[in-house]
């Protein structure tokens, strides 16, 4: 399954700024995995709400910390990466 990334947003965070924002995973009715990003604009159960509202059957939030994932290379690099290791445990195909 390919990695489909919805509307990420590219933060506009500087080098010695520490912001938290929120990396939503969700599975919508038909199978298909997204994965949001957030800046710090609520919690993570507006985060969930909103994810519901636009069709998710699952729905994941993880509260992030830059510069882990500050930028949208990150957060497609991130999304990847989780994807792979899901992919390995067998929790996706």
């Amino acid at each position: 399954m390919a990695v489909e990334i919805d509307r990420l947003l590219p933060l506009d965070v500087t080098s010695d700024e520490v912001r938290i924002f929120h990396v939503v995973e969700w599975v919508d009715t038909v199978g298909r995995w997204f994965v949001d990003v957030f800046p710090e604009l609520g919690s993570r159960n507006e985060c969930a709400r909103a994810a519901a509202d636009a069709g998710a059957k699952r729905v994941a939030v993880y509260e992030m910390y830059t510069p882990f994932v500050c930028d949208l290379d990150g957060a497609r690099d991130y999304a990847t990466d989780h994807q792979r290791c899901m992919e390995e445990r067998g929790t996706i195909h």
